[in-house]
C-alpha cells in the first residue's frame, strides 16, 4: 500500500489554518499568572475540564448562577494547543466579573521513556529519558518529523523545545509491547501514529495495530496492559508550525507531541492523515 506525505485531509488544514489565524496567547504568557501555577500537578482531564469552564462557564452547584467564562477564544485556543488550563477565580471582582486567576500547565510520556533528541552541546543525536528533557529542556532539541517526510521515507531533523508539562494521570497508564520489542507507556490520551496514516489515542489502540518505527517500518502490537494509576507523566511541544514538526519519537516508535495530544481532545477529534 503506497502510503503519501504527512499532510492532513482538506477538513482539517480548514480547521487548523482558522485555529492558527486566530490563536493568540493573550493573558496566557503572563508570568504572574504563570508563576501561580509553578508546582502545578493538573491531569490532561483536568487541564480540559477547566479550559472548557474558563471559556464556556459553568453552573454554580451552591446558588444555581451561570458563572461567566473568563478567557477570549483566541486564548481558549492557545490553551488547548499548549496544553494550558486556565484559572478563573470563582468569587467576582468589584466589577461583578470572574477574573483570570492563574494559568497551569498539565502533563503523557512514563517516567523513563527514552526521547530521540539532539544534545545542543555536542550535536549529536542521541536518546534522554523524558524526565531528563523536561528538567532542562535547553539542553536538548527534539527529533522531530521534517516537513517533507513521508511513511515511506522518513525523516527527523532538530527542532527547539518549546514547552515542557508533567503531572500526574489518574487513569492508568496504556503499556503497549510491540513484534519487535519496542515497549512505551503512554497516557490514554496521547497521539500514535498508526502505518495506515492516522493518528489515534493510546486508549483506542488494539493488539494487531501496526505502529511506525522511526526508519517508517511497520511494527504490530503484541500486547496491551493497564498500568498504575496516579503516576507522573511527562510531555512536551516542540517549537513548530506544521503538523509533521510535532510528530516526535519515544522508545524507537513515532508518537505526537503536545499539539497531537491535544488536537485529538478538542472537538476536531479524529482526522486522518491523506492516505
Amino acid at each position: 500500500m503506497k502510503i503519501s506525505t504527512f499532510v492532513l485531509s482538506i477538513l482539517l488544514a480548514l480547521v487548523t489554518n482558522v485555529a492558527v489565524a486566530q490563536t493568540d496567547p493573550g493573558r496566557l504568557k503572563d508570568a504572574t499568572l504563570a508563576s501561580r501555577c509553578a508546582a502545578s500537578t493538573l491531569t490532561q482531564a483536568q487541564c480540559a475540564q477547566y479550559r472548557q469552564i474558563a471559556y464556556y462557564g459553568y453552573t454554580s452547584p451552591i446558588t444555581g448562577a451561570t458563572v461567566p467564562g473568563c478567557i477570549t477564544y483566541s486564548e481558549y485556543l492557545y490553551a488547548g494547543v499548549n496544553s494550558i488550563a486556565p484559572i478563573c477565580s470563582q468569587f467576582p471582582d468589584a466589577a461583578g466579573n470572574y477574573p483570570l486567576i492563574a494559568v497551569c500547565t498539565c502533563g503523557c510520556f512514563a517516567e523513563g521513556t527514552e526521547v530521540s533528541v539532539f544534545d545542543k552541546s555536542t550535536g549529536a543525536s542521541r536518546l534522554a529519558s523524558i524526565e531528563n528533557i523536561v528538567s532542562n529542556p535547553l539542553a536538548f532539541t527534539a527529533a522531530a518529523a521534517t516537513d517533507n517526510s513521508t511513511l515511506s521515507a522518513l525523516a527527523f531533523a532538530s527542532r527547539d523545545i518549546k514547552k515542557v508539562t508533567f503531572g500526574p494521570e489518574e487513569k492508568p497508564l496504556v503499556l503497549i509491547t510491540t513484534e519487535s520489542g519496542k515497549h512505551i507507556g503512554l497516557s490514554t490520551e496521547h497521539g500514535v501514529l498508526l502505518a495506515n496514516g492516522t493518528i489515534v489515542k493510546a486508549k483506542t489502540l488494539n493488539t494487531g495495530d501496526l505502529l511506525v518505527l522511526e526508519n517508517g517500518t511497520p511494527d504490530p502490537i503484541v500486547e496491551i496492559a493497564a498500568g498504575e494509576k496516579d503516576k507522573t507523566v511527562f510531555n512536551f511541544l516542540t517549537n513548530s508550525t506544521t503538523e509533521n514538526g510535532h510528530l516526535i519519537v519515544a522508545e524507537g516508535l513515532v508518537v505526537g507531541d503536545l499539539y497531537w495530544q491535544n488536537i485529538l481532545e478538542s472537538e476536531i477529534a479524529e482526522f486522518r492523515i491523506r492516505q
